[in-house]
């Protein structure tokens, strides 16, 4: 019987608790959103006219959060089209799409008159503008093999190593699918370059050359972007043609030469190659990735491949670079390539909203 008692009085206690944190809930409740759910009430009943009288000065106010002016304004335009004033069921959608970019119509509940009017307005972004940043691995396509000496068994190994991409990206959309997709991107390609000659008489290794090649482009992408899927999981497919600038060129760390045995080796901590550049290039370029939303935008996950149109450096720069050092002290030369590229890049996207009556 104690026991009894004492459960008792346990849930006695948690009542009192439960109800006082509800009255506490209740007392915080603003006069507008009381308002708010008495206009709900009203609305549900019928009582169309009760509405506007309820909360049209309360959503002009501070005191509705985002939700709640949400519904609010919802509230007057549903009121308005049945009350057949269509220029103020008009002014409040547009003020619906402006407090709520990301409001969207529930087809099961909503009137077909509600839905005939939403239709009416904007309320995809009117553009969106990204940033994206990854790892890119280059590699060249060689088209010709320039060796400073007349010896045979010239072997030439390229290694790429890590870089990386960055950029902005902006989206716009043309149709549900297709998107132009341009964007402003700085790449940085580094490529490991080997070469073994061995002399055409004797034993022996006459020399070798190790250097690791940076290019640093930028580049214009002007793309298309096929877009599979809506919802929060986006896949998508794109293609088009990257205008290229290649800005520098250079052996930055040390690159050496061993020319003849016994000779020391060469070594100079810094060769610039600039003006043996094409400094304008074009790559074509396909991408797959996936864009997820999330709020007022989405991230967006890439992988993109690139294929060089050009030779990078000049032809007469094989044997006669500007700079000499390349030939006479490293005993090099610039072999002819195209450039190919894989990239890994995220970022986010971000949403701009400009909600306008179209129709």
């Amino acid at each position: 019987m104690r026991m009894n008692k004492l459960r008792f009085g346990q849930l006695a206690l948690l009542l009192l608790l439960i109800s006082g944190q509800l009255f506490a809930q209740e007392e915080e409740k603003s006069e507008c959103v009381i308002k708010l759910e008495q206009a709900q009430e009203k609305y549900n009943q019928g009582r169309i006219q009760d509405v506007e009288p309820l909360i049209g000065a309360c959503v002009e106010g501070d005191e509705f959060n985002k939700a709640d002016k949400t519904q609010a304004y919802k509230l007057l335009t549903l009121s308005y089209i049945f009350l057949k004033e269509l220029e103020l069921a008009e002014g409040t959608m547009l003020k619906l799409l402006e407090t709520n970019h990301e409001f969207e119509i529930n087809e099961v509940v909503d009137p077909s008159e509600f839905i005939n009017l939403y239709d009416k307005y904007r309320s995809d972004p009117l553009i969106s503008i990204g940033v994206l940043g990854g790892a890119v691995v280059g590699q060249p396509i060689l088209t010709e093999l320039n060796g400073t000496n007349d010896l045979n068994g010239v072997r030439q190994k390229y290694t790429p190593k890590i870089g990386f991409r960055i950029g902005l990206n902006v989206e716009y959309k043309i149709t549900d699918k297709w998107y132009a997709n341009p964007g402003l991107n700085f790449t940085s390609i580094t490529i490991n370059k080997v070469v073994n000659k061995d002399k055409l008489v004797g034993e022996g290794s006459i020399g070798t050359f190790d250097g690791d090649l940076k290019l640093n482009i930028i580049e214009l992408p002007l793309i298309m972007q096929y877009q599979f899927l809506e919802g929060r999981f986006r896949p998508y497919a794109e293609a088009g043609i990257v205008p290229q600038l290649y800005t520098s060129a250079s052996y930055p760390g040390d690159a050496t030469s061993n020319s003849v045995e016994g000779s020391p080796d060469v070594t100079l901590s810094s060769l610039e190659l600039n003006k043996e550049l094409h400094s304008l290039n074009f790559a074509a370029t396909i991408a797959g990735g996936v864009k997820i939303k999330v709020p007022a935008g989405f991230i967006n996950a890439r992988i993109r491949y690139s294929y060089g149109l050009m030779q990078v450096f000049k032809p007469k720069s094989a044997l006669e670079p500007t700079n000499p050092n390349l030939v006479w002290d490293l005993n090099e030369s610039l072999d002819g390539f195209k450039i190919q590229d894989l990239s890994i890049s995220i970022g986010y996207t971000y949403h701009i909203y400009i909600p306008k009556k179209l129709r």
